[in-house]
């Protein structure tokens, strides 16, 4: 897992087209999906909550939460990467509004940001 933010922070380094705002939005978007993912392992430990991501359903395994938060995340920095401006910058600043409003509610229903996997 830490290998593979470790990449996804390389890779968003080494955006040849990139400046550094696009680096700082996709570094945001970044953190605010592992705080995302960490919540929904949290969820997948808990009896007392439900995701409600249609994609993962109610019931996620730890193991359909990793694949689909690591896909979601390289899927995110490849759209971002291939986007022109400023088409990149709307992209990814509905995907931060969208993160944080999910970590947001998780937040409020009882579970914590934490980045220990």
């Amino acid at each position: 897992m830490k290998i593979l933010i470790c990449l996804i922070l390389f890779l968003v380094s080494c955006g040849g087209s990139w400046t550094k705002e696009d680096t700082a939005l996709q570094l945001t978007y970044t953190v605010l999906h592992v705080a995302d993912w960490n919540q929904t392992l949290q969820i997948v430990d808990s009896e007392d909550h439900e995701e409600t991501n249609v994609i993962l359903g109610r019931h996620p395994s730890k193991d359909e939460v990793n694949i689909y938060f690591a896909s979601t995340l390289m899927a995110h920095y490849y759209v971002a990467h291939i986007l022109p401006k400023p088409y990149r910058s709307y992209w990814q600043m509905v995907w931060i509004g969208i993160e944080y409003d999910v970590v947001r509610h998780n937040t409020r229903n009882g579970l914590s940001v934490n980045f220990k996997f």
